[in-house]
């Protein structure tokens, strides 16, 4: 797998992780919910939270594509026999959440550059 598509696939395992906790967090903080002074504040805050919808909209199809890309390697990968690759299939469809990022540090990130499970080419 070639190291963009490592990064891109971390970026989607991972980003529910970051975006939607840390996200809610500080929209709560900063802008918090409850009358404000003024109609132009109104309208700030409506914005930010627009925004922050957006964010997390765009993070989870993300997340559903690394995990839909997942599933794809996990039935392509050879070096599975038909147990872990049920376990696993079965797995990241009820636990997706949670098994994504350890399906990348586990069997994503050891592969070397070469190997192109996910289009479907292997090495002899």
């Amino acid at each position: 797998m070639r190291p963009w598509a490592k990064a891109a696939f971390a970026l989607g395992a991972h980003s529910p992780l970051a975006v939607v906790p840390v996200g809610l967090i500080g929209m709560l903080f900063l802008f918090p919910p409850g009358p404000v002074a003024s109609a132009a504040e109104g309208r700030s805050i409506e914005t930010a939270w627009t925004w922050f919808w957006i964010a997390v909209g765009a993070s989870l199809f993300g997340f559903a594509l690394t995990l839909f890309l997942g599933l794809i390697h996990v039935v392509r990968d050879p070096s599975l026999g038909s147990g872990p690759r049920a376990l696993w299939l079965l797995g990241l469809l009820f636990l997706g959440g949670i098994l994504v990022p350890l399906l990348f540090w586990t069997r994503i990130l050891p592969l070397r550059s070469g190997d192109e499970l996910l289009s479907g080419r292997r090495e002899p």
